[in-house]
């Protein structure tokens, strides 16, 4: 069976103690998008309080 869906948890597991990701999970993140899975961020804070996180890590940039 495929993988279809990637549901990470950022809070404690994506990110490091910095709030930023690894290099290696960004770049497992892209593999499995490019493989066509869908990537999904989950928190349990209150979404406005990472919307740059949120952008950052849509788009595959630093941070």
């Amino acid at each position: 069976m495929a993988i279809k869906l990637i549901a990470i948890d950022m809070d404690g597991t994506l990110l490091l103690p910095d709030h930023t990701i690894s290099p290696a999970v960004k770049a497992a993140i892209a593999a499995a998008r490019e493989r066509g899975v869908s990537v999904v961020l989950t928190t349990r804070s209150p979404l406005r309080w990472r919307p740059q996180l949120f952008e950052r890590a849509a788009y595959g940039a630093a941070g």
